[in-house]
């Protein structure tokens, strides 16, 4: 039975034909739509390119060089155009903004390029490409090209020297044509519409201001020099010890109500200029020196004042903490070699060495039973130097532990125990405890050893038979009995509220004890017991009460009952 086909071979391959031929036409379409580029490069528009049916915006803006607009504030707006555009507007003219807004562009969904041209009286005409694109607003900015004016700024002066931050501008195109000099004088200023002359003017705090006409295009610099209104002070400012020119020394002078600080050169040269007639109290400062106050400076119009420091350097501070692992050195040794300068850690392990001066030292450390280590530092004037110490036990074994004492019922780890080693063979045979209470022997031989425990106001304690072994480390605990002094307490030697504590813990017990006697005595003697055992039984002989009598008889039926039931 032949079975029933919806698609024949032939209708299938009719569909397919005619979807392959709607899919060239709708290509052919796309196309036409689009620009063709031919191969010299320039676009060719056709008429439909510009119309209100079609909704793609280019939004164009027109800068010069230093991103000033281009627009009729200056000698004329820029002129937009699209080139091989035939309809009208011709051109779109830029605004006080620089921009342009070009409605009505065709533009496909993947984009339709164009060819915009530049122009602006006195600046080179630009071509730029930008793509329209479907329902969208395209930006673009176009940059033209005017003409340069630069030259330098210079002191009246012999010899002359550039001018810092003089203000070079153009009056009649507007403030924001205007340039700073460089540290060296030098000024430059671009976006200039070419084929005009120009006043040029050019100032500087504390000068008198100069003009130029200059016409743009130029060929070569326009310099300007200034006349001063104003001195100046300048000099070195120099080590006090070793006559070497400071680097980075700021130097200040009060002028009015305003402080003017500058800072020195490498070779601790500085200057101050444009500084008014007057007379200053000039300071020179530097981290790890004292500083330095001048006072009367005289400054003359037109003349340089001369003014030398030499300043005091400041004690130097090193300092830092000495361990061994996590252990707290107490009594490291931390010397400079080659100087008197030494210190001890304290309890916590840390030193402080000072009034070293700036230089390099080698730092030694050292404490028996470790490895002494040296270090090279460098430190600058008046500098606080960071050395943290890590000291390496000798070999052996190490036998460490931590004291203590008990206050109130808290366990409170003694400092400054001296530790001794009841032995004579080794090269540490004392210590004491660092601020936790621990202390350590290093370098030690496997065997068993005694240790003696003293600090004022507690009991000296000896402990004997610690043994160690040979490279490993034996930790041990240690508990210290403070001295009792006068009548601070009265039972056993405990202080006077722990003695009260006892008594009356002693007084508990007592009153116990009385109370169980007395309640022995009772059940021995029923005779002797409190009246009210008596008229309980007062009662039961008068029949006051049959309830005992009742139960008693319950009693014994129950026994009878359980006999029979055992029978």
């Amino acid at each position: 039975m032949p079975r029933n086909m919806i698609f024949g071979p032939k209708l299938l391959a009719f569909a397919i034909v005619l979807l392959t031929l709607m899919t060239a036409a709708a290509t052919v379409m796309l196309i036409n739509d689009s620009i063709t580029l031919p191969n010299d490069g320039e676009a060719v528009l056709k008429a439909r390119t510009l119309s209100a049916s079609y909704n793609s915006t280019l939004n164009v803006t027109v800068t010069d060089e230093d991103g000033r607009p281009i627009g009729p504030h200056l000698v004329g707006p820029a002129t937009v155009k699209i080139v091989g555009n035939t309809t009208a507007p011709a051109g779109w003219q830029t605004d006080s903004n620089g921009s342009a807004v070009i409605t009505g562009v065709f533009g496909n969904s993947t984009g339709t390029l164009y060819y915009l041209s530049v122009e602006a009286m006195g600046f080179q005409t630009a071509l730029e490409q930008v793509v329209a694109i479907e329902n969208r607003t395209t930006n673009v900015t176009i940059i033209l090209v005017g003409g340069v004016i630069l030259g330098k700024v210079s002191t009246a002066a012999m010899p002359p020297v550039g001018i810092r931050n003089a203000t070079v501008y153009i009056p009649s195109l507007g403030p924001r044509y205007s340039n700073k000099t460089n540290s060296l004088g030098q000024y430059i200023m671009r976006g200039i519409p070419e084929g005009q002359t120009y006043t040029v003017f050019a100032n500087a705090s504390g000068y008198v201001g100069a003009l130029s006409n200059v016409y743009v295009p130029i060929a070569g610099s326009v310099d300007f020099v200034l006349t001063s209104q104003t001195g100046s002070i300048s000099g070195f400012v120099y080590n006090s010890a070793t006559h070497i020119g400071l680097n980075g020394t700021n130097i200040s002078v009060r002028i009015g109500n305003s402080v003017i600080l500058v800072s020195s050169s490498t070779n601790g040269s500085y200057q101050f200029d444009n500084v008014p007639p007057g007379t200053y109290a000039v300071t020179a400062t530097k981290i790890g020196f004292y500083s330095n106050t001048t006072t009367g400076v005289k400054v003359t119009r037109e003349n340089q004042t001369a003014l030398y420091f030499n300043l005091t350097e400041k004690p130097t501070l090193l300092r830092g903490a000495v361990r061994s692992g996590t252990l707290l050195l107490v009594r490291a040794n931390i010397s400079v070699v080659g100087t008197m300068f030494y210190n001890l850690s304290g309890p916590d392990g840390t030193y402080r060495i000072t009034n070293l001066t700036a230089g390099t030292y080698t730092v030694q450390a050292s404490r028996p039973g470790y490895v002494t280590a040296l270090f090279v530092e460098v430190i600058g004037p008046g500098e606080e130097k960071e050395l943290n110490v890590n000291l390496a036990a000798i070999p052996g074994a190490i036998l460490r532990g931590v004291v203590s004492t008990i206050v109130g019922d808290v366990k409170v780890p003694l400092v400054d125990v001296k530790v001794t080693l009841v032995t004579t063979n080794i090269t540490q045979n004392s210590t004491s405890t660092n601020i936790l209470g621990e202390f350590a022997f290093t370098g030690l031989l496997p065997g068993n050893y005694t240790v003696l425990f003293e600090r004022a106001d507690y009991r000296p304690m000896q402990v004997s038979d610690i043994a160690v072994t040979n490279d490993t480390t034996s930790s041990r605990q240690f508990l210290m009995t403070p001295l009792r002094h006068g009548f601070s307490g009265f039972i056993f030697g405990f202080d006077m509220p722990h003695s009260m504590m006892i008594l009356g813990l002693f007084l508990t017990i007592a009153i116990l004890a009385v109370a169980v006697y007395l309640r022995i005595r009772t059940f021995q003697a029923p005779g002797s017991a409190p009246a009210v055992y008596d008229e309980v039984d007062d009662e039961t002989a008068d029949g006051g009460s049959a309830d005992g009598q009742d139960d008693l008889e319950d009693q014994l039926s129950e026994s009878k009952g359980n006999g029979k039931d055992s029978a």
